[in-house]
């Protein structure tokens, strides 16, 4: 039990939190201050906070801050309390123009992006699905396909008429020209609707026509009356001589010249551009097959190398000057989207089976023919600046590669020989496979008409585009 004085005491306990108090402060005035090492702490923070306005302002300090960092500089108590001066009048500028420098930024840096993605990113084509429009046997006579004005009709050039496809691939009509003439090749501007023909009367004689397209009131695919009635009376833009023959027509993208090729008796192959303004027909240079650019400032043609055999792609301005080799290649398409694809044949060879020693003892060689692509943009500029300055022009992709399967004859010649108990070494050399008569690039760029001959068929195949931005693989 506690007594009555053993409870606190409310009015001592006062007394005593004041007596200590006063005793605190006591001690706190007998502690000596050493005021010149406060005023060297403050003229440090002082002189690290000049240097920070200094670096954030780009100006000037002030005389003020200027000598804060001098011993006996009075400073305030903190950063907060600086009375307003030029400095703080500076960050108040950088903080307000912040969200403008900050945007500008975001700019320069998504048009740098967008730069480097359109100019200078690497692209590559790649084939996505194929479907085949039609087929027929080939007779040995001319053989041309032109895409129509819509992704859905065609126009073959077939036993010297002009056969129209539809969509599902239907051959719709076979339009025969005059008795005792034919068509050998067409070509069709998508911008004016404009067919050119060439066409050889029942002398031999060869001439240029045109004619005007249109299409049908349901729009999946050319109107054949029409097409009849202007074939009936066509205008004759170039009548060849005897010793010519015209060939590989190529409408300009803005449908204002034509481009062809003349061979005369000598084999001389000649480019030739034919204006449907001046009605006049110029000679460019030696070639055959012109590919136009998108901008219609160039040309891609193909002339012969150094071998029998060989044929190279040649990339110059559309009046012959400043001719630069490109590759090796034949049957050259420049499309839209500023992507060249053209025909590569390369020779395979497969080894069937081996002798004990493991030596090739029955092999089958072949020529093969591949559609390879090749990005040169709208006018071929950066490739012509890559080989001005003598660097190996890269980045050419294969699109389309051979079937390489095992045929009939080589498994009958294998039969045979094994009938026959032969041992050594033989090799079979097959006719040419995939042989790609034509290409052809939809107006938008997004679908490639193969024209292609598979033995003694020939198919008429059209081929999805995708276009990869980034590293080629």
């Amino acid at each position: 039990m506690h007594n009555k004085d053993d409870r606190p005491d409310d009015s001592l306990s006062e007394d005593n939190l004041e007596n200590l108090l006063v005793h605190m402060r006591g001690v706190r005035a007998a502690i000596p201050v050493n005021q010149k090492l406060r005023e060297e702490l403050r003229g440090r923070l002082r002189e690290q906070l000049a240097k920070q306005v200094k670096a954030e302002a780009g100006e000037a300090l002030p005389q003020e801050f200027a000598d804060s960092s001098r011993e006996g500089t009075i400073l305030p108590e903190s950063p907060s309390t600086v009375s307003p001066g030029k400095p703080t009048k500076v960050l108040g500028r950088l903080k307000r123009a912040w969200p403008w420098w900050g945007t500008a930024g975001i700019l320069v840096l998504l048009l740098g992006s967008w730069l480097w993605w359109n100019t200078l990113a690497p692209r590559s084509l790649e084939a996505g699905s194929t479907w085949s429009i039609t087929r027929f046997w080939f007779d040995g006579s001319a053989l041309d396909a032109a895409q129509g004005l819509s992704k859905a009709d065609w126009v073959v050039v077939r036993d010297g008429g002009l056969v129209l496809v539809g969509e599902s691939g239907k051959q719709t009509a076979l339009l025969k020209p005059p008795a005792g003439g034919s068509y050998l090749a067409a070509s069709i501007s998508s911008q004016k609707g404009y067919l050119a023909l060439i066409r050889q009367d029942n002398s031999g004689l060869e001439q240029l026509i045109l004619v005007k397209v249109e299409m049908a009131t349901d729009r999946l695919g050319i109107n054949q009356q029409s097409l009849t009635a202007a074939l009936a009376e066509p205008e004759v833009l170039y009548q060849a001589q005897a010793n010519q023959q015209l060939k590989d027509l190529a409408w300009s993208p803005n449908s204002r010249t034509l481009a062809l090729s003349i061979t005369a008796t000598q084999g001389e192959e000649d480019l030739f551009l034919f204006s449907l303004e001046s009605k006049e027909l110029i000679r460019i240079g030696p070639g055959r097959h012109p590919a136009w650019s998108p901008d219609g400032s160039r040309l891609v043609v193909e002339r012969s190398g150094p071998g029998s055999e060989t044929t190279q792609l040649w990339l110059l301005n559309r009046d012959g000057s400043n001719p630069h080799y490109l590759t090796n290649g034949e049957k050259p398409v420049w499309g839209k989207n500023g992507y060249l694809a053209y025909v590569q044949s390369i020779d395979t060879e497969k080894v069937l089976t081996y002798d004990l020693d493991g030596f090739p003892l029955f092999r089958v060689q072949q020529r093969m023919g591949e559609v390879r692509t090749l990005h040169l943009g709208a006018n071929g500029n950066r490739v012509i600046a890559t080989l001005t300055q003598g660097k190996t022009l890269e980045g050419d992709q294969l699109l389309l590669a051979p079937d390489n399967q095992r045929s009939i004859a080589e498994l009958s010649w294998l039969r045979q020989l094994e009938l026959e108990r032969v041992r050594e070494p033989r090799t079979l050399r097959l006719e040419p496979t995939n042989n790609y008569l034509g290409l052809e690039f939809a107006p938008d760029g997004g679908t490639l008409l193969i024209l292609r001959q598979d033995g003694g068929m020939v198919q008429l195949e059209q081929i999805g585009l995708q276009e990869k931005i980034g590293k080629a693989r």
